[in-house]
């Protein structure tokens, strides 16, 4: 009975091939799930930011006996400073940081943002940007960042690109061009983690416009518009990561 019963065991060799494969199973699944359950702490704090400048936007108009125009809070004769100053007013707790040298301001500095997917300089190479300089900290560490417009109607001459960002030309190796109208006051991108990563529009950095009665979601996709649209709707952010600095063949 005993021997019977010792031979339905498993050697030594069966069990470390089963720990392998289980192994090899979690190396492969792990990282993919930790990246999605950061892509969700990611959107509900999305979310969040943007539900805290909409009711900010909300506040001016009612202290301001002025509701749907927002003409005196993105006041186009004001510097970004001044504004960023004004806006600050309308969230509890907030901080204004006027250069990187304040106390306590400084890990909001020196770091760059990449593109919701591959753009690329004249090089070819992946590509990121920097945020406009007059910031506003929120007590939950969401970083808002204010460039002010002089006009609330942009006329815009735009040279023309690939989805990648690489220029269009003609036959003889001039650039296009289009022209656009936009309308809108000021741009307010908000990084809801400072410059932790992983610093990418469509991730944990986002673009709204603010315009002359409210904030709307900036439109191009580069900036995150798409993803934060899908995350506001309950579905899931989309961005596509790459390298800067990395020189692509196209």
């Amino acid at each position: 009975m005993q021997a019977a019963e010792s031979g339905k065991a498993f050697t030594l060799a069966e069990v470390l091939i089963t720990l392998g494969i289980i192994g090899v199973v979690a190396a492969m699944t792990l990282p993919s799930l930790i990246t999605k359950y950061k892509d969700k702490e990611l959107a509900t704090r999305a979310k969040k930011a943007y539900s805290a400048i909409s009711q900010a936007v909300q506040l001016y108009q009612a202290k301001n006996s002025s509701p749907g125009d927002s003409t005196g809070l993105w006041d186009v004769a004001k510097s970004s400073n001044e504004v960023t100053e004004k806006f600050a007013k309308y969230f509890n707790g907030a901080k204004i940081c006027r250069s990187k040298n304040q106390k306590g301001c400084a890990p909001f500095y020196d770091y760059k943002v990449k593109y919701n997917s591959l753009w690329v300089d004249e090089d070819g190479a992946g590509k990121d940007m920097s945020l406009p300089a007059a910031r506003i900290i929120l007590s939950d560490g969401t970083l808002l960042a204010i460039q002010q417009y002089t006009s609330c109607e942009q006329s815009i001459h735009q040279v023309q690109q690939d989805e990648y960002g690489n220029i269009k030309k003609d036959e003889d190796g001039n650039p296009l061009y289009f022209d656009y109208t936009a309308y809108f006051c000021a741009a307010i991108y908000f990084d809801i983690n400072g410059s932790k990563l992983p610093n990418q529009f469509g991730r944990d950095v986002f673009r709204v416009n603010g315009t002359l009665s409210d904030i709307e979601i900036h439109e191009w996709s580069k900036t995150g518009g798409d993803s934060l649209k899908s995350i506001l709707s309950g579905g899931e952010m989309s961005y596509t990561d790459y390298s800067v600095g990395e020189k692509f063949d196209f």
